[in-house]
């Protein structure tokens, strides 16, 4: 019987090493293609939405700071991971400040590219639910005190990292300095929430409003093109009837 469980837990053992060899591997070759391609695609979109007209538009200026918050992310987060793959020495991890301050930037800059897309999505339900006043509301001067407002808030929600974690000379790895403390232990949970549940909240709700906008302003539409029908029919006739009147 223990022959057995043993045989079996060695079976499990070695099925669970070489899943996690592969997803290793893969790793090794996804994670340079996100860096090549993400920091490409995302350079591309920074220069189309700083040129010409496009300059004037708020949209295009959350859309380029979200081409910055999303590079720095993919070199802080990717390429770290893809130097810890390959055994290599990673610069987050070469001195106490890289340690700190890397850990900061990273969470920093995944924030804000977080909030900045639910800004950009709050932008998109006033152009559609008030498409009037869009033009006066959603201006590139708003559009930079509402990033602006971001930063602030992510700076200074993460700058704790600065000065609670730090380089490990036993581990070699960024720790907290005190992993009890009670901050530290519930800093998860504030983090799943402003990272997660509460943009997916708003992002869930902010696009069913805008959908329920969309199907409101196409029933107004077509009944609005029903009742220039009804008016051009009833006109028809009515000139119809003057005319055959006047021919008597």
């Amino acid at each position: 019987m223990n022959r057995t469980t043993i045989s079996t837990n060695t079976s499990d053992f070695t099925s669970d090493n070489r899943f996690v060899q592969i997803a290793s591997r893969s790793e090794e070759f996804i994670l340079p293609c996100l860096l090549l391609i993400g920091t490409t695609c995302n350079t591309l979109t920074f220069v189309v939405m700083r040129r010409g007209r496009m300059r004037h538009s708020s949209s295009c200026f959350y859309m380029a700071a979200l081409a910055i918050a999303d590079t720095f992310v993919l070199w802080i987060g990717c390429l770290n991971r893809w130097l810890e793959l390959l055994d290599k020495q990673r610069p987050i991890l070469a001195c106490n400040m890289c340690c700190k301050l890397g850990t900061f930037a990273f969470f920093f800059f995944a924030d804000c590219s977080v909030w900045i897309t639910v800004a950009m999505t709050f932008e998109r339900y006033i152009a559609v639910s008030q498409p009037l006043r869009a033009s006066q509301i959603c201006t590139v001067k708003r559009a930079r005190y509402m990033l602006l407002l971001v930063f602030t808030i992510f700076f200074l929600i993460n700058a704790h990292f600065l000065w609670t974690f730090h380089l490990s000379s036993t581990v070699l790895h960024c720790i907290p300095l005190n992993d009890q403390s009670l901050f530290i232990r519930y800093f998860t949970w504030i983090d799943s929430f402003k990272y997660s549940f509460c943009p997916f909240t708003l992002l869930i709700t902010l696009n069913i409003l805008i959908i329920k906008s969309l199907l409101n302003a196409r029933n107004t539409n077509k009944y609005l093109q029903q009742q220039t029908i009804n008016e051009n029919n009833i006109n028809h006739h009515k000139n119809s009837y003057s005319m055959s009147f006047s021919s008597t």
